[in-house]
């Protein structure tokens, strides 16, 4: 059981890396026009994702093999170490992301 949540974690982290490389992979950033890319920070933006990437990733697993050691019914420990941790992680993602997008609305 715990092959799809190390598949789903090693994705998060290459999506991380690749990420800070390459910042057109960032939704939403990709579809705006050179003005608006000029009014957003997409050092700090890029990085941001990665580090939060990262730390989704990171926690999946840990939050994993917490549980199984913990003898947690095996449902509970797949909902939570990817569901879970994935959504919250993706709602602060989307929330702290405005900082660095300084168009106006």
């Amino acid at each position: 059981m715990e092959t799809p949540v190390l598949i789903i974690a090693a994705v998060l982290f290459v999506l991380g890396m690749l990420v800070r490389k390459y910042p057109n992979l960032i939704a939403g950033y990709n579809t705006m026009t050179a003005e608006q890319k000029k009014n957003v920070d997409v050092k700090g933006l890029s990085n941001f994702m990665c580090r939060s990437l990262c730390v989704i990733a990171v926690l999946m697993i840990v939050s994993y093999f917490i549980m199984v050691a913990r003898s947690v019914n095996e449902k509970a420990v797949s909902v939570v170490s990817t569901t879970l941790i994935s959504i919250i992680g993706s709602i602060y993602m989307v929330v702290k992301a405005q900082r660095y997008d300084r168009n106006g609305k």
